[in-house]
């Protein structure tokens, strides 16, 4: 495969990424390798599949269940995907959420085997204080 192809694939697999987040459910996983590792602003690092579910299961069907990414750009290195991205939601009390950040993926073996996310974490203690309020 030629680089051109190589950059394309790639690209369409952070666009597939991106829609299956915008799906809000764990079919997700399908792009994870079983040993990847999840890192999340503030959060130690997830490590596997199991951890991982278990905070994107969260997200989807407590946190976040209506959220919306857009991809604004998605960058290719080598084995690396980056996506910047912006994201709308309703919080779990009914406010209106948005944010941007950026994913730094790296693959091996078509799987994802690292998935770093930066984003501002400023909205991000709304909704973890709305979800304490609920509990």
């Amino acid at each position: 495969m030629g680089a051109n192809e190589k950059i394309m694939e790639l690209q369409e697999f952070g666009k597939a990424l991106i829609h299956a987040f915008n799906a809000n459910n764990l079919a997700l996983l399908s792009f994870f390798d079983p040993n990847a590792t999840y890192e999340f602003p503030g959060m130690p690092r997830l490590e596997g599949k199991q951890s991982i579910k278990k905070f994107l299961r969260m997200v989807f069907e407590e946190a976040l269940s209506d959220m919306i990414i857009t991809a604004r750009q998605i960058f290719i290195c080598t084995n690396y995907i980056i996506i910047e991205w912006t994201n709308k939601a309703t919080t779990p009390m009914g406010n209106p959420y948005s944010n941007l950040g950026v994913f730094i993926i790296e693959l091996k073996d078509e799987k994802i085997q690292s998935f770093r996310e930066y984003l501002d974490l400023s909205p991000t203690k709304l909704v973890a204080e709305e979800l304490k309020a609920k509990r």
